[in-house]
């Protein structure tokens, strides 16, 4: 999604190159903007882990809402899962 974001914004950002804008600050400001979609991400995750988490404690016996042990392991394996995927992809492989 970054990399969508700076290609839509590659001519502005050429343009602020050559004006004014150090490379410092063109760090900060993609960087910056990275952090804000990642933690919009993160934030948007933990919500939807604690409310299908509480969906669990209807269809399980033992597992409360906020019980990390269900939650941690799928979030791990979906990682994985995501970036193997992706690696793969970009090797010119299908998956």
């Amino acid at each position: 999604m970054l990399a969508t974001v700076v290609r839509q914004r590659t001519a502005e950002i050429g343009v602020r190159m050559s004006l004014v804008l150090s490379p410092a600050i063109f760090f900060q400001l993609v960087v910056g903007q990275g952090l804000g979609l990642t933690a919009i991400g993160i934030a948007a995750g933990l919500i939807a882990a604690f409310v299908l988490t509480r969906g669990m404690t209807t269809m399980l016996v033992g597992v409360k809402a906020a019980d990390p042990q269900p939650i941690a392991p799928c979030g791990i394996v979906l990682h994985y899962r995501r970036n193997g995927v992706l690696a793969t992809r970009m090797a010119g492989g299908k998956s």
